[in-house]
């Protein structure tokens, strides 16, 4: 039996709707987890005003080798009560921080009382769950992101986020949500992302590997609205055409972000 690992995604408060959308990086990184001999929970603790106790309740009602908590710097005030009550509760259970804020600044995640901080692509930190590593993991990028498996929608209650895609006539449908590419290659001031090295490696998925999951969700789940939050997904020219020639007459409706400057009349 593979170590146990359950992963914490804490409130934002900061959000309009902080049900709005699942936790897609700590679902993908417990899927692959899944798949190589560990056993991975995802407990999404979002607009949980008693996130705390609950998170509490969850770790002590089942026998777990590690807790993993994915989490941005806006989040970390958050963060920060959670580890203090964990490590009182449960002062030998390995606490791993992961996500955007720890690889934008690890270092300030160790003194919140984190074991590990993994800075970059969680999908391949595996050895951030063995006791012995070092304390700051940088993982390698991922360079084939059609390597990845279909994110496990199931290790959260699909049904309890509330984004809304409009259809062309304005109706608001119930929509999930995908990441069609990684990293941004411009340099926009108000990013923090323009100064790490992993963002601004642009990579996508394969338009073939992106409709395959879109068709694996329409038929797992019933979605067929779609919000891409890739930061843009016009940046290659014949990617994108050629993304769009495989979506023609399927029947979904994908909101996605551009960069107004690249588009062309074509």
């Amino acid at each position: 039996m593979g170590k146990r690992i359950l992963l914490l995604h804490p409130p934002s408060p900061f959000l309009f709707d902080e049900r709005a959308l699942l936790p897609l990086g700590a679902v993908t990184v417990a899927t692959v987890m899944n798949q190589n001999g560990f056993e991975a929970a995802v407990m999404d603790l979002a607009g949980n005003p008693d996130y705390i106790p609950a998170a509490l309740q969850r770790i002590a009602s089942e026998k777990w080798d590690a807790i993993g908590v994915s989490t941005t710097t806006q989040q970390t005030p958050k963060v920060t009560p959670l580890v203090a009550a964990i490590r009182k509760e449960f002062p030998g259970l390995h606490l791993v921080a992961g996500g955007a804020g720890p690889t934008n600044d690890a270092p300030r995640y160790l003194e919140i009382g984190f074991d590990k901080a993994v800075r970059n692509e969680g999908e391949s930190a595996f050895g951030a769950w063995e006791l012995w590593w070092e304390r700051i993991l940088t993982a390698p990028l991922l360079e084939n992101l059609d390597s990845l498996p279909f994110a496990d929608r199931d290790l959260v209650d699909i049904r309890s986020y509330t984004f809304k895609v409009r259809d062309r006539d304005g109706k608001p449908l119930a929509s999930t949500h995908i990441m069609s590419t990684r990293g941004c290659p411009f340099s926009c001031g108000h990013c923090c992302g323009r100064e790490q090295e992993y963002y601004r490696r642009y990579r996508a998925f394969s338009p073939e590997r992106i409709v395959a999951e879109l068709e694996f969700i329409r038929e797992k789940w019933g979605y067929t609205a779609i919000q891409d939050y890739a930061d843009e997904v016009n940046v290659d020219r014949k990617w994108l055409l050629h993304y769009s020639s495989l979506l023609e007459g399927r029947g979904f409706v994908l909101r996605s972000f551009c960069v107004a400057k690249l588009f062309t009349e074509e």
